[in-house]
């Protein structure tokens, strides 16, 4: 006799350095972009001097450029990279500052407990829960969640299984677990 096999399930949540230089990057310039729907750094990041960066062409680059990040291109990447001159000479001319602010983040994430997947069995009976609501096994899925430092509980599906979302939010079981459940009921 067989047993019964059960569908297997991921969730990542992943802070990912190329996301939080296109961050800093945004907000140490002062970049004003069009369609931009981030909030701004959390922590605070100051407006830097940035001689010979031209920031309307950063701007002008920025949110295409960041999308590119977001669907897993890299920084490090330098065929991918020379499609963006504007942001490679704003990362050049600003990198000791960005490797100081990821330095920054890294530790109070260290100080702060933020490295909490030990915490998060919750999950696995909001999964559950969700398998119970639909009446039904759950279906094998990845979800990706990126965490974004980024002020206030922010929250952002980005295609069918990726979630961007903040720190503030994820710490915050019971929205966490408010924003998670539809996303679960779809791909789960």
């Amino acid at each position: 006799m067989l047993a019964e096999r059960q569908p297997t399930w991921t969730l990542q949540i992943g802070v990912r350095p190329d996301v939080r230089t296109a961050l800093f990057l945004r907000d140490a310039l002062a970049l004003s972009v069009p369609d931009d729907p981030y909030p701004p750094t959390d922590p605070w990041v100051p407006v830097l001097p940035a001689p010979g960066v031209d920031r309307a062409a950063v701007e002008s680059e920025w949110l295409h450029w960041f999308d590119g990040v977001l669907d897993g291109m890299s920084i490090s990447d330098d065929r991918w990279m020379a499609r963006w001159p504007a942001v490679c000479r704003a990362l050049g001319a600003l990198i000791e500052p960005i490797r100081q602010w990821d330095a920054q983040l890294t530790r109070h994430e260290l100080r702060h407990g933020r490295h909490r997947d030990s915490s998060r069995m919750w999950i696995t009976d909001l999964v559950a829960d969700v398998g119970t609501e639909l009446e039904r096994a759950v279906r094998p899925f990845h979800l990706m969640i990126t965490e974004l430092p980024v002020r206030g509980q922010f929250w952002m599906r980005r295609g069918f299984n990726q979630v961007l979302a903040s720190p503030a939010l994820i710490d915050n079981t019971a929205a966490f677990s408010w924003a998670l459940r539809p996303v679960l009921r779809e791909i789960a």
